[in-house]
């Protein structure tokens, strides 16, 4: 097998069966591709305005024949590639030399995926073309890696393909956060974490309400030493504003470094902590995304409408880190940093639009709305593009019987119908959560787990999860 620095190629048992897999998979790129998302610091972007509300009509566009790809960048210059791809390694290679454009005679060997569940939308990591560094390994951008994201689409939308629970896990991936080619964890990352507040109710009527219906709650505890707390950037902690930035090895300076220094300028001081497992006081677990699996479960959404879920841009960090919207309820992303912050976003549902938008410091109006169509199988990850340690969570839900642990590991789902129903657990670093030590009826595969609803509180014992669980990333 190739090695994180080794671009050789292993050889297919049979050298007629690999090139056949090869014609096949090279059919699937044929056609008009719309540009979903691009988070590049090389690459030339193609001309358009980008995809609309429902993430297809986009008029940034990738057409490819053959063995070429075409598109026209913003200067209305053509840019002209050929491509070859490897479906046999793994991740699958996907080899790129620029024939116009800019970078003629260059070229850039990256990996790609068919991305998410329904297979349609098509994710690229390319390497810079301008650098002597070694093929991605994983997908993934910052400014030291400079790498290119790149996610397309079929011009003409198909209805997403329902997903079973393997298919869910194969593709599930850990939300990692990457820098370069390593990948650093923490325990805690001390920036502010709120959480998602939901309007008063009056305490008549929730009595009233969780009498004919019931309340799942509980505590999730981390069963073992908490990994030690591990900066992401500790340089930062010696850069000052009197002190000019230097230029890294290749010659260039750094978006990051640049970025964290525009909040020293400010008297701010982000931190660089890694978000992916936080444990507080008392083991508490925090972002433990806890849900009903059961589709025959009653909700229907009002008709007046769902409020807004805001997420806040705070201290280059989300605030809350994670959060849960319905099918259909606004989601609205503000940015209250006196910096400019570029924040994106891809989802596993071809129908619910990748965004990649630019929230300008401090304004009212400097934020990003939207709904999304379709549910989604597992929360999926919202970054700012020059602050990589900032990583965020939306899961988007058929309906609104959801719960994310907070910092000290409690959880609590209010107003669930009475009877039995399956629920699902999930964290960003350990994918599906399969062992529940302690829960009543049976358990399978994808950590599903049933439990019955009585009128009132239904409280769990503390559920123990052992550290074993958060220790693999993809």
């Amino acid at each position: 097998m190739p090695t994180a620095n080794d671009d050789s190629t292993v050889s297919a048992p049979n050298s007629i069966d690999h090139d056949h897999r090869k014609a096949v998979e090279l059919q699937q790129f044929q056609g008009i591709w719309s540009l979903e998302f691009i988070q590049t610091m090389s690459w030339p972007k193609p001309k358009g305005k980008g995809p609309d509300n429902s993430g297809q009509g986009s008029e940034q566009q990738w057409a490819i024949k053959g063995n070429e790809i075409t598109w026209i960048n913003p200067r209305d210059e053509e840019v002209k590639l050929t491509f070859t791809i490897d479906p046999t390694q793994s991740p699958k290679h996907f080899d790129v030399k620029f024939v116009s454009g800019p970078f003629r005679g260059k070229e850039s060997q990256g990996i790609y995926e068919r991305g998410g569940v329904s297979g349609k939308l098509l994710r690229l990591c390319l390497k810079d073309p301008l650098l002597a560094t070694a093929r991605p390994t994983k997908f993934g951008m910052d400014s030291i890696s400079r790498h290119t994201l790149i996610g397309l689409s079929p011009a003409t939308p198909t209805p997403d393909d329902a997903a079973t629970d393997e298919q869910i896990t194969a593709v599930e991936g850990v939300m990692a956060l990457e820098v370069g080619d390593q990948v650093k964890h923490q325990q805690h990352p001390g920036g502010p974490q709120e959480p998602n507040r939901q309007p008063p109710q009056n305490p008549d009527a929730q009595r009233k309400q969780e009498v004919s219906t019931g309340v799942l709650s509980g505590r999730i505890v981390y069963d073992g030493e908490p990994p030690v707390a591990e900066d992401l950037y500790p340089s930062f902690a010696e850069l000052t504003i009197d002190k000019p930035q230097q230029r890294g090895p290749d010659g260039r300076h750094s978006g990051v470094e640049a970025i964290y220094r525009e909040y020293l300028k400010h008297n701010l001081r982000p931190t660089t902590i890694d978000p992916s497992l936080r444990v507080g006081k008392d083991k508490g677990l925090a972002d433990v995304v806890i849900w009903v699996k059961s589709k025959d479960i009653p909700w229907s959404p009002p008709p007046e409408g769902q409020s807004p879920v805001t997420v806040q841009i705070k201290d280059a960090s989300f605030v809350p880190r994670a959060i849960a919207v319905t099918v259909g309820q606004p989601l609205i992303v503000e940015n209250q940093d006196p910096v400019n912050q570029n924040v994106s976003g891809m989802f596993y549902r071809t129908s619910n639009p990748a965004f990649n938008s630019l929230l300008k410091a401090g304004s009212p109006n400097s934020s990003r709305r939207m709904t999304f169509k379709s549910p989604e199988p597992i929360p999926n990850r919202i970054s700012l593009d020059h602050c990589p340690w900032a990583s965020g969570l939306v899961f988007v839900h058929s309906n609104p019987y959801v719960a994310i642990s907070q910092e000290d590991g409690s959880f609590r789902i209010p107003n669930l119908p009475l009877g039995e129903w399956e629920f699902q657990a999930w964290h960003p670093r350990s994918g599906y959560i399969s062992d529940w030590p302690g829960l009543r009826g049976p358990r399978r595969k994808g950590g599903v787990f049933t439990q019955k609803i009585t009128p009132g509180e239904n409280r769990l014992r503390a559920i123990k999860l052992q550290p074993e669980q958060f220790n693999t990333r993809n």
